[in-house]
């Protein structure tokens, strides 16, 4: 199998099926430039996964209640 980075991408996002997971495993373990690939944007995902939750300012907030209809 030849790299393919967006296979890479999509084996680290979890959106492959499972005979491409393991086409994409098996890839990855003789190949140092895909195995880099898998180590750099699973480690985005941790940096993402460790920001706080972003908080809107007060002036987003009245901005966007006024046109906002909140469901109970």
């Amino acid at each position: 199998m030849a790299c393919a980075p967006e296979w890479v991408t999509a084996y680290v996002d979890g959106e492959l099926d499972e005979p491409s997971r393991q086409l994409i495993e098996q890839h990855v373990l003789g190949c140092p430039r895909c195995r880099t690939q898998v180590g750099e944007e699973r480690s985005v995902h941790f940096r993402l996964r460790c920001l706080p939750d972003p908080q809107p300012s007060p002036a987003f907030e009245q901005r966007f209640a006024p046109r906002h209809v909140w469901l109970n």
